[in-house]
């Protein structure tokens, strides 16, 4: 078994844990949902750190379902109530994908890594 075997299903669940955390805190403080978001993005980008896109894109959804349900909404409601709402998923995806893409080794053999290669050479 390799790190990268254990690497994905730890962020996740770690961001699982961080988010609730910081949005719990947020909650009870009374911050502004700007606060919340900034606690979630960098929850989000902490955790993306050397994972493959597809579970960045996860732990930015996750991230977003917390800070919807426990920020926006209160009390865990889960509801889309404006384009406020997207715009902030749009951005946890946006920085999940920056961070995985620029912190993940290439796959050998991609047309990334041959890319890269032929840019060096």
């Amino acid at each position: 078994m390799s790190w990268s075997d254990v690497w994905a299903p730890a962020m996740l669940s770690l961001a699982f844990a961080a988010d609730y955390v910081g949005v719990t805190v947020d909650h009870v403080a009374g911050w502004p949902i700007s606060v919340g978001l900034a606690l979630v993005t960098v929850v989000t980008a902490a955790c993306c750190v050397r994972v493959r896109l597809p579970i960045a894109l996860g732990v930015a959804v996750l991230g977003w379902a917390f800070l919807t349900g426990f920020v926006v909404n209160h009390y865990g409601q889960l509801r889309v109530t404006g384009t406020g709402d997207l715009w902030r998923l749009l951005m946890l995806l946006g920085t999940a994908a920056l961070v995985s893409r620029a912190t993940t080794p290439l796959i050998p053999g991609s047309d990334h890594a041959r890319s890269v290669a032929a840019e060096r050479a």
